[in-house]
């Protein structure tokens, strides 16, 4: 399987960071050459982040995606629903939000791998409207039968609007209501879900929650069910 490493992002296997670039963006416009224009904003749950201003071209690279054998296509899909060819894609937003973008990977041997890049967009002449954020997970990571229950838990930061919503890609749904974060570390802050995949495959599960402004918190998550390690569940 290709190991995917989209600049800069925390989830791959192999990261690319220039020290700078904290979501790894790499764009063409700028007040230094080539790096984009960030700027820091303080966020009263997730401390300080570098975001993007609306507006701004930015540049998402995957080109250190590596695997056994030769990275055969490169796959974009964005947050408009856009899909693109390719190591990188430019983008420009026009709205502010925390974007989810995916990359999917096949090797010369036909193997696939996905990873997201989440990208922080604000509107600079309202920079006190800070965009809400979202963590999300799932348990079991491997070994995943069809019927077998996953679980998947999300904590949405900086909005008590609205509920997360959940879309699984085989067509189901579910809605969740995490707090918040209201109360920083509280042990109940994320909100749980499961749900149980009846057929193998690759799944790109989808979690977003909107404010009252209409801003997105969007994270993704892949999941391989089926593969050659997986569990049988038993039938009663």
């Amino acid at each position: 399987m290709p190991d995917i490493a989209i600049s800069g992002s925390a989830g791959p296997i192999q990261t690319f960071s220039d020290g700078l670039l904290e979501h790894g963006l790499v764009a063409d416009t700028g007040p230094f050459g080539d790096l984009p224009r960030l700027f820091e904003v303080a966020d009263r749950d997730t401390n300080s982040f570098s975001w993007l201003r609306i507006g701004e071209k930015v540049l998402l690279d995957g080109s250190w995606s590596c695997g056994d054998s030769r990275i055969a296509r490169f796959e974009w899909t964005v947050t408009d629903g856009v899909k693109a060819l390719g190591q990188s894609v430019e983008r420009i937003y026009s709205q502010p939000g925390t974007y989810s973008e995916i990359l999917k990977v096949t090797d010369g041997r036909g193997h696939t791998d996905y990873d997201f890049e989440t990208v922080n967009v604000l509107d600079a002449q309202h920079p006190d409207q800070t965009p809400p954020s979202i963590q999300a997970a799932y348990w079991p990571t491997t070994s995943i039968a069809p019927g077998a229950s996953v679980t998947f838990k999300v904590r949405t930061f900086g909005t008590t609007d609205g509920e997360e919503t959940w879309s699984f890609g085989d067509g189901a749904t579910a809605r969740t209501k995490s707090d918040g974060n209201v109360v920083p570390l509280a042990k109940n802050g994320f909100a749980t879900t499961t749900h149980a995949f009846q057929k193998p495959g690759d799944y790109v599960v989808r979690v977003e929650r909107v404010n009252r402004l209409g801003q997105k918190a969007i994270a993704h998550l892949f999941v391989r069910v089926g593969g050659a390690d997986a569990t049988t569940v038993s039938k009663r």
